[in-house]
């Protein structure tokens, strides 16, 4: 049996009262963000939810890694479910004051965690030709969208962890991008939030070799060809919730 009490370090917000539905564990995690100005982001976001700003500025995340163990709750992993690569494009946003996440865009190979995500959670989820491999030095990523209708987007990078701990301070943009505990998605037009949970973020410094992005195409190349800051974390156990209708 797994207690939530487990995880409740660092946590600025109280776990909903209700049960958790998911959990799942996120590997060789690496974060690049950009700063674009608010008014290339606004657009795209729900109007229901605040852009969330940092130094006065919007940040668009790419973060990929390999999720493992995905299983719901008092249950094995789920079969030809439980691992797969991932990478997702995302900003940052808050409702009533509550910071959170707003992706643009999840892509994988797991055709499943596709179509249950987009089911259930109703979350951007697209089919791409992902692979991450892994050295004893470094992981080399690759990811080709691959969805019927879409553009073909792509990401290559290769990252080398240095071991170098980085402080995960309040106040810093590292707390500010990582130490967030709830997406919101649309169901038709209703805004949804989903929380999850997890202990703070342990994050280092790494060293990155970007040779490919044509991710978040909405965005002007102008802002995404500049040089992210990147930031990495070994692995992150996380909780999801269900869905939850926001009232206005």
């Amino acid at each position: 049996m797994h207690r939530v009490l487990q995880f409740t370090e660092h946590r600025p917000f109280p776990v909903p009262d209700l049960p958790w539905i998911m959990r799942q564990r996120w590997d060789d995690v690496l974060f690049l963000h950009w700063p674009v100005p608010p008014d290339v982001i606004r657009p795209h976001i729900p109007d229901e939810v605040e852009l969330d700003l940092y130094d006065g500025t919007a940040w668009l995340g790419i973060v990929l890694f390999e999720v493992n163990g995905l299983r719901g709750r008092f249950l094995p992993p789920f079969p030809f479910t439980s691992t797969f690569p991932e990478v997702n494009v995302r900003t940052y946003v808050k409702k009533n004051g509550k910071p959170g996440v707003y992706f643009f865009s999840l892509d994988t190979t797991n055709k499943l965690a596709i179509k249950a995500a987009r089911t259930g959670y109703s979350l951007p989820y697209f089919f791409a030709d992902v692979s991450l491999d892994r050295s004893s030095t470094d992981v080399n990523f690759r990811s080709i969208r691959k969805e019927r209708g879409l553009p073909r987007e792509t990401l290559h990078v290769n990252y080398q962890p240095t071991g170098e701990g980085i402080p995960n301070e309040e106040g810093s943009f590292q707390h500010w991008m990582a130490e967030r505990y709830c997406l919101w998605s649309l169901f038709g037009d209703d805004l949804f939030r989903t929380d999850l949970h997890h202990r703070k973020w342990a994050l280092e410094s790494v060293n990155v070799e970007l040779t490919s992005n044509t991710m978040a195409q909405f965005v002007p190349r102008e802002f995404l060809n500049r040089v992210p800051k990147a930031h990495y974390s070994v692995t992150k156990n996380a909780l999801f919730w269900l869905p939850v209708k926001e009232e206005n």
